[in-house]
């Protein structure tokens, strides 16, 4: 349509190119419309996308992105702030979705995100002391059973591991330093479950005091879309936000 069209144009022009920091408004975008255009930006453009939003919308959103995105392609950094980092961080596309407190946890540098993840690949040599010194570490504690993210048990050859912002834990099966198995499980539980050929550990990304924040991840060229400006301008540091926001290529609904 003439409107998606004008706005793809305007967003596709760098901030570089306009005179000062702008945030596009646009009107017309009531329930899942905003949910729609999202998602048609993603498949439409190469640009990474983020969705800013309160905690009364942020349900119907990740509902829908679910829905329309293909599978894997979002990001939730208020359930997985790990998986949203290690997303960013190793530029996979995806649709990041962020709730506006989101936007004030205090980070590691993004220099330091690749010391806190620990690649796993089936049949591969890792080393198990290795493995073992990145848990210890990182903050990981020893426990006889998995059950909280942060965790890790060692059973003989095999290691469960609840990564920082995962969704389940892993176990993992060495033959010496070699991977022979890795799985995920269910912690009430403690039965096997996927079977996976390759996965990260990651640590704890968050780190108290730092000025760096995830709008610290975010490529220029980042398109923004924020609901409900006047909820995060109520916000006591929600105008200080919005300048930053601004600073990618920002539109509102």
């Amino acid at each position: 349509s003439a409107p998606y069209n004008q706005l793809t144009s305007l967003l596709s022009k760098s901030n570089a190119q306009q005179k000062g920091d702008i945030l596009l408004p646009l009107a017309g975008l009531y329930g899942s419309f905003s949910s729609l255009l999202a998602a048609t930006l993603f498949a439409d453009a190469t640009a990474p996308l983020m969705v800013v939003c309160s905690s009364n919308s942020f349900e119907r959103y990740e509902n829908d992105l679910e829905a329309l995105l293909p599978k894997g392609s979002l990001c939730n950094s208020a359930d997985e702030l790990s998986h949203t980092i290690e997303a960013l961080a190793t530029k996979r596309r995806s649709l990041l979705l962020s709730l506006f407190d989101d936007l004030d946890v205090p980070l590691c540098s993004p220099s330091e995100v690749e010391s806190r993840m620990f690649h796993l690949t089936l049949d591969a040599t890792i080393g198990y002391d290795a493995l073992k010194h990145f848990l210890t570490a990182n903050g990981f504690e020893q426990r006889d059973f998995v059950e909280d993210e942060g965790e890790f048990s060692l059973r003989g050859s095999i290691i469960d591991v609840y990564p920082f912002g995962a969704a389940e834990p892993l176990r993992i099966e060495l033959f010496g330093d070699a991977i022979t198995s890795l799985r995920l499980f269910d912690s009430n539980s403690q039965l096997s479950g996927k079977n996976l050929q390759q996965a990260t550990l990651t640590a704890n990304f968050t780190t108290p005091n730092s000025p760096i924040t995830l709008l610290d991840y975010l490529a220029p060229e980042t398109v923004v879309l924020v609901d409900d400006v006047a909820e995060l301008i109520a916000q006591s540091d929600g105008k200080e936000l919005l300048e930053r926001l601004c600073h990618f290529r920002c539109f509102s609904s």
